[in-house]
Formats: C-alpha cells, sequence, structure tokens
C-alpha cells in the first residue's frame, strides 16, 4: 500500500512531503497506526484478502499515539493505492482534520 499526504491550501489539495509505502498485511499485524480499529466497522476481518469480494471500512480513526508528532493542523486528503504484484487493483481518498488541542481554546 503507498500513501500519499495531500494538505488543503488556497482551497485545492496540494501534494504534501508525507509519502509511505507498506505491506498491508504487515501494518495490521503491527498494528501501524492503530489500523486493527477498522475492525469496528465494515467487513474487513484482516489478512490475507479475497479475491472479487468487496470491502467496506466507515469511521475508522487511526491511533493519535501512533503518529509522527509534528503533522501541522489543517484539512488532509490520504491517497491510498493497493498494489499487487506492482499493479494498482484499488485506490482510497481518505480524508482527516488534523487538530492540535494546543490551538484549542
Amino acid at each position: 500500500m503507498i500513501t500519499q499526504a495531500y494538505m488543503f491550501l488556497s482551497n485545492e489539495y496540494r501534494s504534501f512531503p508525507i509519502r509511505f509505502e507498506i505491506n498491508l498485511c504487515k501494518a495490521f499485524k503491527l498494528n501501524y497506526a492503530g489500523i486493527r480499529n477498522v475492525l469496528k466497522c465494515g467487513n474487513f476481518a484482516g489478512c490475507p484478502l479475497q479475491k472479487g469480494k468487496i470491502y467496506h471500512l466507515c469511521n475508522w480513526m487511526p491511533d493519535e499515539n501512533k503518529l509522527p508528532p509534528a503533522i501541522p493542523t489543517g484539512k488532509y486528503k490520504f491517497r491510498m493505492t493497493i498494489m499487487y504484484e506492482s499493479k494498482e487493483v484499488a485506490v482510497a481518498d481518505c480524508y482527516a482534520d488534523i487538530v492540535n488541542s494546543m490551538y484549542i481554546f
């Protein structure tokens, strides 16, 4: 899985310097960024993925304690591209608001 971040600036999402690639099943096994929380809502039950099955996820929130601490406050889009043997098999756009509590009054 390749993840690229985009930050909302000047009324559009612009490329942001967060990009990483990780094996989806390894990430699930290691609970990378709290990914196991996807089990709370939806039909994803973990790896291995089944061919031809449509998966849906809902209301997933990463574990904030497992994310980098210096992500600037703002609106983001994270494009996740799932690959299998160098072929793109799925693309998902996820939207998030990063809120830094020290700016909340």
